[in-house]
This record gives C-alpha cells, structure tokens and sequence, in this order.
C-alpha cells in the first residue's frame, strides 16, 4: 500500500514528529510512504528518505491553484491513501485526492482549534473523506459540532513509542549539569512550541515566586514567543529559567524534570503530555482538549488561565516526593497501556484498508 500524508510543515512539534513516526513505523510493515508539506524546508524533513518527500509550496494567502498542483502531484505519486492533516491540508488535499482519483482519503483533526471561515467548508469537504480522525473524545465532539457526518468519525488517540521514554538517572545528571541546575534542585518543565494558545506566560507567572525560592523553570521548544518570554523574564529579573529551544535530546530533558506542566488554552491530545507520563513524570496541566481524558486521574488538572491554581499544585507535588512518585508511576502504567505508538499504528491500517 501506498500512503501520502498531507501536512503543512516539518518544522519541530508534535503532530509533525508524528507523521515521522508514522512513516517509519508503516515503512517498517511494508508501505511505501510519500510526504508533501505545504511550507517546505522543516527541521524534521532529514529524518526522512529524500525519495520519500515531494514538496509541493503553497504560495502566501490564499493559493486556489494548490488544488491542480496537488492534484498533479499525486497523480504523479499514485497513492492508495491519501491522509490530510489539519485544516489546510484538509482544504486543499481532499478536492485535490478527488479530482486525481485517489481510491481512500483520510483525515485527522490533531487540535482544537480551527479557523472559523473553514466551518462551512470542513462540512462540505467530508463529503470527499473516508473517514474523519479525532484524537480525543472532546476533539471528536467539535467535530460533530462541526457538522462532520457520525458515519465517518472515528476516534483513535495519539500514542508514542513508549519505550523510547523512561525515568535516566544518566540522563538527568548529564542534562542538570549542562544547565547548571543541582542534582537536588526542583525543576517543572513544559515541552512544546512557544505559541500563544501554549500560553508560556502563564506558566512563567505561575511559577514566578517559586523560582525566587530554588525552583527551576525549562521550557524545550521554540516560536514566535520565545522572543516576548525572554523579555519577560529579564524584565522581571526572574532566576532559574532555562529556554532551550528546539532541541532534538527530548526525552533526555524530559528524565531531567520533576514535574512536567501545560499551561495550554486549546489542545487536542498533546504528545508531549504522553511522552512525560511515559517518562514517569507527574503531570500538572490545564483542563482542556483531551489531557483530563488522557490522564484520568493521575495528574493534577487545574482551571485554564489561572496560574493560582497551577502554582498551588505545583506546590503540592514540590513538598510531597512521594505524591510526585505516586502520580508519575500512575501515569506511566496508563501510557503504556493506553497510548503506545503501535496500537495506534494498528487502528490507522485498518483504517487505510477500510477495516474499520
């Protein structure tokens, strides 16, 4: 079988790390994979053979042409699937599929959020699909809000490869060391890019007067708020922030922390979440998208955009090693259960072979 995934970038996040995934783990079963981002040029594309991308560049704005270059593309690449990700690859891949006469097209809804504009459009555009993905129950739920037909939405949560992550004495010594952070110190870390619906601002605030007393903040990843955090922090004078940006080492930083939080406004299921209940981390993080869904109850969830509540329980776990231990262990079982990257491999092939 031959599968085309449809995607806006490579650049370093999750949903991208997740077509990278994607693409090993069904090149390993046999496939034959291409990948066309729309925005050529993402840190993630080396990870991939170079005959397995074919770029086709979507211009500034609107770009209604896309449609025939897609279309040719695809012709061209004679795909038994092809699968949209998100809005844009949504947009302009499924008229693109029909018109090149792709047997099965699939989509998957990674987020929450959605331009309002496409709404009409996202309706009529299921007409064209297979199937419809959601990653949560809640991201399944704007769905059907959304007019996606019941007959083609299908629920499969995101998974990582779970033995990739784990609690490294190693690694968390290596890594503190490298920041200059004691190997006793308390460290929270989030994991992500730096985008406003990630809401970093609140997070800093929240931590703000636990930093002033030894704690240590790290946020691993980059976007267009790095630049305003930064400011933040030397504007407030605020010790023990560590912004690494992008980095490729993740579930070495993650083995370095001892909380992990998300201070996020929208969210579908984020990765980063299951990779630090992978590692054992206890999880502090904002009640939405699909996170309480995700970890039940091993983990503290608090009140969007309020950093009271995401300082007190942050707190809570810094004066309890024990309540940390309990929670991360908890959380880890429910990863490896629930959320291992080759189950959900196995629920998207059947879905290309229309198993299900």
């Amino acid at each position: 079988m031959k599968i085309l995934h449809l995607v806006q970038s490579l650049a370093l996040g999750g949903q991208e790390m997740l077509i990278v995934r994607f693409a090993d783990a069904f090149r390993s079963r046999g496939h034959e994979i291409v990948v066309v981002p729309l925005i050529p040029g993402g840190i993630l594309e080396d990870r991939l053979p170079a005959r397995e991308l074919m770029p086709v560049p979507r211009r500034h704005g609107r770009d209604p042409l896309l449609i025939a270059r897609l279309a040719w593309a695809m012709r061209r690449a004679r795909p038994d699937v092809v699968h949209t990700h998100n809005d844009s690859p949504l947009v302009y891949g499924v008229p693109a599929a029909k018109l090149a006469g792709v047997p099965r097209v699939i989509h998957t809804k990674h987020g929450a959020k959605a331009p309002p504009r496409h709404g009409a459009l996202r309706t009529l555009l299921c007409r064209g699909l297979d199937a419809f993905v959601a990653v949560s129950g809640e991201t399944a739920d704007r769905a059907r809000a959304d007019g996606v037909p019941p007959s083609k939405l299908v629920t499969i949560s995101n998974g990582v490869p779970t033995k990739d992550f784990a609690a490294d004495p190693q690694a968390r010594v290596a890594v503190r060391a490298d920041l200059g952070i004691a190997n006793e110190a308390f460290v929270v870390g989030t994991l992500g890019r730096l985008v406003p619906e990630k809401c970093p601002e609140l997070l800093l605030e929240a931590m703000a007067p636990l930093l002033t007393k030894g704690a240590h903040l790290i946020y691993c990843g980059d976007g267009p708020e790095r630049a305003r955090l930064e400011q933040l922090i030397a504007r407030d004078q605020l010790p023990n922030v560590h912004v690494l940006g992008a980095r490729r080492d993740t579930a070495r930083v993650l083995a370095a922390l001892d909380v992990f939080a998300l201070s996020s406004a929208i969210e579908g299921l984020p990765l980063a979440l299951v990779e630090a209940m992978a590692t054992s981390l206890p999880v502090v993080a904002a009640d939405v998208g699909g996170i309480r869904e995700a970890t039940l109850d091993n983990a503290r969830i608090v009140p969007p955009a309020d950093a009271e509540s995401l300082r007190s329980a942050i707190l809570e776990l810094w004066i309890s090693p024990s309540l940390r231990g309990a929670l991360g262990a908890a959380a880890c079982a429910r990863a490896r259960e629930h959320f291992d990257f080759e189950r959900v491999v196995d629920r998207y092939e059947a879905l290309y072979e229309g198993r299900t």
